[in-house]
């Protein structure tokens, strides 16, 4: 488990209730996040409005969408590697989405300041030590 797990779940927290203030109380000012699940994948957001940018943006393609914890590792102490179940029904056309993800957190000291996706496989293995850490 990561050193950072009160924050990785105060985060989860937030991006599941969509509480932006609760969600930059944990992120630097310039955080960035890179959003395959988008109307237009592979945008980065940037910042508080870029947050809110990003959540709009679900909300127009998701009826709903939520993410499952799952488990973490402190991969060197500045980044952690995490295990998520990403779920949502679609807007409109209804598709569920039920699918496991990678990601690396970047941290700023207690902050959050990138989130990148990660191969499924290779996240699996770092986090269960069945793989050497990142450098």
């Amino acid at each position: 488990p990561s050193h950072h797990a009160a924050e990785i779940a105060r985060l989860n927290s937030a991006f599941n209730a969509r509480d932006l203030d609760g969600w930059m109380a944990d992120a630097t000012d310039d955080f960035e996040m890179e959003s395959r699940f988008s109307s237009v994948a592979g945008t980065i957001f940037r910042g508080r409005d870029g947050v809110d940018s990003w959540w709009r943006d679900l909300a127009d393609v998701w009826e709903w969408m939520d993410l499952q914890f799952e488990d973490s590792a402190d991969v060197p102490a500045d980044r952690t590697v995490t295990l998520w179940t990403l779920r949502g029904v679609g807007r409109g056309s209804g598709v569920r989405l039920n699918e496991p993800v990678g990601q690396r957190w970047h941290w700023r000291g207690a902050c959050i300041s990138k989130i990148e996706y990660l191969d499924r496989l290779e996240a699996e293995g770092i986090v269960r030590g069945q793989q050497p850490p990142e450098r």
